[in-house]
């Protein structure tokens, strides 16, 4: 299911992955993390994985980073990039969360990247449910 928001769509994958497209030029801002936040607790099981689709060129406010790694339910992200603009933005926030326990890594789109982050993501899920 997908579904549009008004900063770009999310996929629901599975009842535990959500998938984000952002908006052309579009920035993930704290107003952007609370409606995100809402939809999130309404439809998606906990722990839960995210695919930071970056089809599209946007990017993110850094008081955002925070609320987002600290967010218990939260069992990993992963970044499919497809721009060197994208791989720069999805290292720069891994950079400025690297002092938190959240796990992270991005995947080239063009190297199977999606299926791999998917997958990377159901692993973390299952680590982070057998650790409650």
């Amino acid at each position: 299911m997908k579904y549009t928001m008004t900063f770009g769509m999310i996929h629901k994958v599975a009842n535990n992955i959500v998938e984000i497209f952002l908006d052309e030029n579009s920035v993930f801002n704290i107003e952007t993390y609370k409606e995100y936040r809402e939809f999130i607790n309404q439809n998606f099981e906990k722990p839960y994985g995210v695919i930071i689709n970056q089809v599209n060129k946007a990017d993110f406010d850094n008081d955002v980073v925070t609320p987002i790694v600290k967010n218990e339910d939260v069992a990993g992200i992963a970044s499919v990039t497809y721009w060197r603009d994208n791989e720069r933005v999805a290292k720069r926030f891994i950079n400025l969360a690297q002092d938190h326990r959240l796990p992270m890594r991005t995947f080239s789109a063009y190297q199977l990247g999606r299926m791999k982050a998917r997958q990377w993501l159901e692993l973390e899920i299952l680590k982070q449910s057998e650790n409650v």
